[in-house]
């Protein structure tokens, strides 16, 4: 049971009557003492009455949604017995993924049986089944970052008539929800088949060759199929003519986003992980888009492959392992490369993504390249976001000095324990002409150029 501030007046107040009454022996001080002492009993008793008979429910529409998007949900909070009361409902979310926490706040307050109920303001409808009460309130939740979220539990303060005491009751109400990454728009991503210089789209393009749809006809060619003899053709002509089917060369690309513990920084809007992260989902939402193959690996405390597929299926597959992607790999990127057994082909197209300012991964790369079409190295310069962050920090005044030194003592030690670890500002630059001295192919996506414009430039060959 917590006391309200009018409750703690009372309280108190009658504290001082009980003691003025009992040192002097006034009847009339102490009764006054004891009145206030028997209303805040009262109103404990009703505050407690209030939460006793509740239960909540919570429904949600789906378990997954792009983050940005809203999430229209219910939440049904079902009393037994038709009371008088106000209520405080608070609903918590965690991102399991990121640790993060927020709370929410409504008002509800119901006044009989079958009356509308107040809602955050709005009458809501209630609803009576026999000796239940029920009142259902629209439940919109949108979430700006990718991860796990844990919608709940629900915690009810229950209000005495009088506003003196609330009684707090936690309903364990608890529903998960994966938020993806929202992919950007891409270019057209273009390839050279063959190491023919002529550029087509990385759409399939339909070829003569073998399959289920037809291309066209052709006259007969010693060594044809008799079976494939287009007989309409060849009585209209007099000569024989084959059939030709198309052939679907479908380009798969191969996406490898490197985990590393300790390579990426900044935070929100300035950290190089979620731009890593909205990468990769670009770059996979774009392949099945296309109607192409797609795979990932993810080089995290576990390393995670999906092998290429196409279709919705895949796509989900491979949102869900970014939204739950976590910088905790405790080996490097090109380590993981080499006990990595993920197939590559000579027809697939590999986009590696790292914040990774080790030259090993040089060699890693020409390994790659060897076993792939196109080996595309997108770095991710860590150190020019945590340079945005620190620039768009608001400067400390006199009165944030006054008023939060303890604070600003550990913002200032987690700054230089940050600095300690940053790699120089000209490591990516380094890393990425030795990349491209080797013969890969090297796009750098920087703090600076917002990521929708820095997609725009990316280009892949297969």
């Amino acid at each position: 049971m917590v006391p309200t501030q009018l409750g703690r007046y009372i309280g108190l107040f009658g504290l001082c009557f009980f003691l003025i009454g009992f040192v002097h022996a006034s009847s009339i001080m102490y009764l006054v003492g004891m009145f206030c002492f028997g209303v805040l009993f009262t109103a404990a008793l009703l505050a407690w009455r209030a939460v006793r008979n509740l239960r909540c429910e919570r429904e949600l529409p789906s378990s997954a949604v792009f983050s940005g998007d809203p999430v229209e949900g219910k939440i049904r909070i079902i009393e037994e017995r038709s009371r008088w009361r106000m209520l405080e409902i608070f609903d918590e979310h965690t991102n399991l993924i990121s640790g993060t926490q927020t709370r929410r706040r409504m008002t509800l307050m119901t006044e009989g049986r079958g009356v509308p109920a107040v809602v955050a303001g709005t009458r809501t409808p209630t609803h009576v089944h026999g000796r239940e009460q029920s009142v259902e309130v629209r439940d919109v939740v949108r979430f700006a970052r990718r991860g796990l979220y844990r919608l709940g539990p629900i915690t009810i303060h229950g209000y005495d008539p009088f506003g003196l005491l609330y009684q707090p009751r936690v309903l364990p109400v608890q529903r998960d929800l994966i938020v993806y990454p929202r992919p950007l728009p891409m270019a057209e991503m273009a390839y050279a088949a063959g190491g023919v210089r002529r550029q087509v789209e990385v759409r399939p393009v339909g070829r003569a060759g073998e399959s289920a749809d037809f291309h066209g006809i052709r006259p007969y060619v010693q060594g044809d199929d008799l079976r494939r003899v287009h007989w309409k053709a060849t009585a209209h002509s007099g000569k024989l003519a084959i059939k030709q089917f198309e052939y679907r060369a479908s380009g798969a690309v191969q996406v490898i986003l490197d985990l590393q513990a300790g390579r990426h920084y900044g935070e929100k809007e300035y950290s190089s992980l979620e731009a890593a992260i909205t990468l990769a989902a670009s770059v996979v939402n774009h392949v099945v888009g296309n109607g192409n193959s797609v795979g990932l690996v993810t080089t995290g405390e576990a390393l995670k492959t999906l092998a290429p597929e196409s279709g919705d299926r895949q796509l989900h597959r491979a949102l869900e392992t970014l939204a739950l992607a976590k910088d905790d790999g405790s080996i490097s990127l090109a380590q993981a490369l080499a006990g990595s057994e993920a197939q590559f082909n000579r027809r697939c197209a590999t986009v590696v993504i790292t914040a990774t300012v080790d030259m090993a991964l040089v060699g890693a790369l020409l390994s790659l390249r060897g076993r792939s079409a196109q080996v595309l190295l997108v770095l991710v310069d860590a150190r020019s976001y945590y340079d945005a962050e620190v620039a768009d920090r608001p400067k400390p005044t006199l009165l944030s000095l006054a008023t939060a030194p303890l604070d600003l003592k550990r913002g200032l030690e987690g700054l230089a324990h940050g600095r300690q670890h940053l790699p120089d500002a000209g490591a990516s630059a380094g890393l990425a002409a030795a990349a491209g001295a080797a013969g890969v192919d090297v796009y750098t996506i920087a703090a600076s150029l917002p990521l929708h414009q820095a997609l725009q430039g990316i280009r892949m060959r297969m």
